[in-house]
């Protein structure tokens, strides 16, 4: 990997460039519709946005490579709601990949996102890259997609995951003996989230 790429928060300059990084990223994945730069865009504009979780990865000469976006969602349960994070999408400029930097982007928004009092993140992605970041099956937790993910390849490639995936951060996750649900207790460090 190349010592002088910076992880930092977007800004406003960074958004075409940004939008180029999306959507080379994308632009040879089967599996897309092409429209992930889109999505960002309408993400930025929407309340879930969180600035400090949207981050660039930059060359030392100024180069937008990376970049991804974790977003506000809920997770629900029967009692109650609960904030969570979306991470969606990661992209690094193809000539770029394979260098380390989608795994120094998720790092830094997971440590970002931890100093902001959030424990948890999904994603609906690659089942083999991204449970190097700690993330498993969220189906495991008892987490259902809150989409109908179409059977087409287009949501269901064999490469990717047919569920969403959680990774929980510094947290113990226990379930209860007195349902057959999985209700989970995270004991967070930061914060305590039930379901």
């Amino acid at each position: 990997m190349d010592a002088d790429i910076l992880i930092r928060q977007e800004t406003e300059s960074d958004f075409d460039p940004i939008d180029d990084v999306v959507r080379s990223a994308f632009s040879d994945v089967e599996e897309s519709d092409h429209t992930e730069h889109q999505l960002v865009r309408r993400l930025r504009r929407s309340s879930a946005y969180i600035p400090g979780l949207s981050l660039v990865a930059v060359t030392g000469g100024g180069e937008v490579v990376g970049h991804v976006i974790l977003s506000k969602v809920e997770v629900g349960s029967r009692d109650a709601v609960h904030a969570a994070l979306a991470v969606a999408p990661l992209s690094v400029l193809p000539v770029w990949q394979g260098r380390g930097i989608g795994s120094l982007l998720m790092r830094e928004a997971h440590r970002r996102a931890a100093a902001m009092g959030y424990g948890v993140a999904l994603v609906l992605g690659h089942e083999g890259y991204y449970p190097r970041f700690g993330y498993k099956r969220a189906s495991s937790f008892g987490i259902n997609s809150p989409l109908t993910l179409r059977t087409s390849a287009v949501w269901r490639p064999s490469c990717w995951q047919a569920d969403w995936m959680v990774c929980v951060a510094r947290c113990a996750i226990r379930r209860h003996s007195a349902s057959n649900d999985w209700n989970f207790l995270l004991n967070c460090s930061l914060q305590t989230y039930r379901r």
